[in-house]
C-alpha cells in the first residue's frame, strides 16, 4: 500500500475505508482509486461528482438522498436540487457491472419515497 499525503487518508484506508471527492490530492486520488480497485479497500465513501469519468464499479452502491447541493449562489431556496433519473442510473450504474461481478446491488437511502 502506498502512502497518502493526507494522514487521515492513510489511516483510513488501513481500515479498508476509502474517501474520494473532487478536491483529493492527485496523490491521494490515485491511492484511493488504486486500493479500491484491488479490493483493500471495502468501503468507499465519494461524492456524486464520481458517477461520471471514473471507473470504479462496486457490488453495492448506496445512494444517501434524492438532492444534490448545487451552491447557495443557485436560484432556489436551499441550495439543492433533484438529481435527474440519468444521474441516478448513472450512480446506479457502478453496481454490477458485468465484466466485474455478476450481481450488483443499489439503495437509495430517502423519507421521501415520491421522490424515488
Amino acid at each position: 500500500m502506498g502512502k497518502f499525503a493526507d494522514k487521515n487518508l492513510e489511516d483510513l484506508s488501513q481500515k479498508g475505508i476509502g474517501i474520494h471527492y473532487t478536491g483529493l490530492e492527485q496523490l491521494d486520488r490515485k491511492q484511493v482509486e488504486e486500493s479500491f480497485l484491488s479490493g483493500r479497500t471495502k468501503v468507499l465513501c465519494t461524492t456524486p461528482t464520481l458517477y461520471v469519468g471514473v471507473n470504479l464499479p462496486a457490488r453495492c452502491v448506496i445512494i444517501g438522498g434524492t438532492r444534490s447541493f448545487k451552491g447557495a449562489n443557485i436560484k432556489l431556496t436551499d441550495g439543492f436540487e433533484d438529481y435527474s433519473k440519468l444521474d441516478f442510473a448513472q450512480m446506479m450504474g457502478r453496481a454490477g457491472r458485468p465484466q466485474f461481478d455478476t450481481e450488483g446491488v443499489a439503495v437509495i437511502m430517502t423519507s421521501q419515497v415520491d421522490k424515488v
